[in-house]
């Protein structure tokens, strides 16, 4: 491997991060920002390695950066809202900046995506506007894939039952 080559930590980031070892996995995207701090990528897979690893503040700084290099990049946008929206921890949630970021990713992919409108149906969940959650998951359960499904169907009951996910708490 080149030692100066930052896609090659990138990747090698992504392998630890498939194999559940998130410490190596966020050492490999660190190693590639500090190579080339314009590393959209990096952040963002540094983002989902923090998250893994219960780090919510340093995943949203991650996601904003991502966002800051980026502002057409829909991976940080809707990285952040499930964030935003879904977080264990209260003090990070935030419906409306959900929204608004799960309403950007949709945007920049053209509202074809079920799994970007999951996220938006939960974000409007976590904002309290749950006929809007149960329409936007309503749309994500038609366009997904049956493997999805049963998931999606399980957070249009949540959100019919007036009801917000949370992300399970790290063991």
């Amino acid at each position: 491997m080149k030692p100066e080559y930052a896609e090659a930590y990138n990747n090698q980031g992504n392998v630890y991060q498939q194999l559940g070892k998130y410490d190596l996995a966020r050492a490999s995207y660190t190693r590639a920002i500090a190579l080339r701090p314009n590393h959209t990528g990096a952040y963002n897979n540094r983002g989902l390695a923090n998250q893994q690893l219960g780090n919510d503040r340093l995943t949203l700084d991650d996601y904003a950066k991502a966002i800051e290099l980026n502002p057409r990049d829909p991976r940080a946008y809707n990285h952040l809202a499930w964030l935003l929206a879904t977080c264990r921890d209260a003090q990070y949630r935030d419906g409306e900046k959900a929204v608004s970021n799960a309403r950007r990713t949709c945007e920049l992919l053209r509202w074809k995506h079920w799994s970007t409108l999951e996220v938006l149906a939960a974000a409007f969940a976590e904002d309290g506007q749950f006929t809007e959650a149960v329409n936007w998951q309503t749309k994500a359960l038609e366009l997904a894939p049956p493997r999805a499904k049963p998931q999606l169907r399980s957070r249009l009951e949540l959100f019919a039952a007036g009801k917000p996910y949370r992300q399970e708490a790290k063991k």
